[in-house]
């Protein structure tokens, strides 16, 4: 989701439980799925472990796979923390009523190769752009160079970032070792997107309404923002 600036850390957690747990999957478990590496040339360099997702990047009634099950409890600590911090948001408790609770529509375990590239690019589509897309760095060992506009970071191993998604960015990792974060989408019920605002003032957002401005191949001013 669009916001005001490129990076928000948004927490810590404890690295010892998903560690644990992701040192048990085998190259077999990792070479299991090849959808998002091949559908989008950007992530060629990575491998993924789903636990939430769906190819049809739906915004509701998300796909919770089997996996979930095995990393539920190593994972839960932290993902509380990111639970917490989007429901204080004004916006969440304003809507909560109307619109229901927040909820993950997506989480997933990626792993970039040591010396890979995720090659620069902007998020599109409705759900994508009416998401928190946050970050929970578990390996990182050496400098993994992450660009949003024209800012540039290494996330270190055992913090919670959210990032602006709507603007280009990419990921370099020259620490020649791999890299693995668990990415999560956090959905608002009923939250409008920046462009939803400006264009729709007095309506709600929805993917047949959002179509063309969610998937814009041109700068979004709504922000005053360079993407």
């Amino acid at each position: 989701m669009n916001f005001e600036g490129f990076f928000r850390q948004i927490g810590e957690f404890d690295l010892e439980e998903p560690r644990k747990k992701i040192l048990e999957l085998t190259e077999e478990d990792w070479n299991s799925e090849a959808w998002r590496q091949k559908t989008y040339p950007v992530h060629q360099q990575t491998q993924t472990i789903s636990l939430i997702f769906d190819k049809d990047f739906r915004h509701s009634n998300p796909t919770i796979h089997p996996r979930y099950e095995e990393f539920k409890d190593a994972l839960a600590p932290t993902l509380q923390k990111v639970v917490a911090y989007f429901n204080q948001m004004p916006i969440a408790q304003e809507n909560k009523a109307t619109y229901g609770d927040g909820f993950f529509v997506r989480l997933i375990i990626v792993k970039l190769r040591d010396d890979g590239i995720v090659h620069p690019h902007g998020d599109g589509g409705f759900s994508l752009m009416h998401s928190h897309r946050v970050h929970m760095p578990v390996f990182v060992e050496g400098e993994v160079l992450f660009k949003i506009g024209p800012e540039v970071r290494t996330l270190e191993a055992g913090t919670i970032w959210e990032i602006n998604n709507k603007c280009l960015h990419a990921v370099k990792n020259v620490s020649g070792k791999p890299r693995i974060h668990v990415i999560a989408d956090w959905v608002i019920p009923g939250e409008r997107c920046c462009c939803g605002k400006r264009l729709r003032p007095d309506g709600n957002c929805s993917p047949e309404d959002c179509h063309a401005t969610d998937n814009m191949r041109m700068p979004c001013e709504c922000l005053s923002m360079v993407v």
